[in-house]
């Protein structure tokens, strides 16, 4: 719940409901998530985390981060949310073990998409 709403925080201008406390953002350097790339990954979270955890439409997929760095996993498609978890498996993700996140990027096979730093995906068409 709580990465749905960190999602959506920067679009919701008033609610009147109590909203649950966003996630920390991440930052992915490079942006170009090509397979096989090791990236360096930052966030502003106090906790220490084992893993970037990809959600795809294709499958989820997990990267252990050493040093703050992780290698972009293979058959990564598309638009992908990038989670970093205290988790070694992705169907142990939840609110409780997720760090800081979600962050979104587009692989290079969609070239009518482009990321913007503040993880919002736009579309070019």
């Amino acid at each position: 719940m709580r990465s749905v709403v960190s999602i959506a925080a920067g679009f919701i201008v008033n609610c009147p409901y109590a909203l649950p406390k966003v996630f920390p953002s991440s930052t992915i350097s490079p942006a170009t998530p090509t397979a096989g790339r090791q990236l360096s990954v930052t966030y502003n979270g106090s906790s220490a985390a084992d893993a970037c955890v990809f959600l795809a439409g294709a499958g989820n997929k997990v990267a252990p981060i050493s040093g703050g760095k992780y290698t972009v996993p293979a058959d990564l498609q598309g638009d992908i949310y990038v989670v970093i978890a205290k988790v070694s498996n992705a169907a142990d993700l939840n609110d409780d073990n997720t760090v800081a996140g979600p962050a979104a990027y587009t692989t290079p096979d969609k070239a009518d998409t482009a990321l913007f730093p503040s993880g919002l995906i736009r579309r070019w068409r």
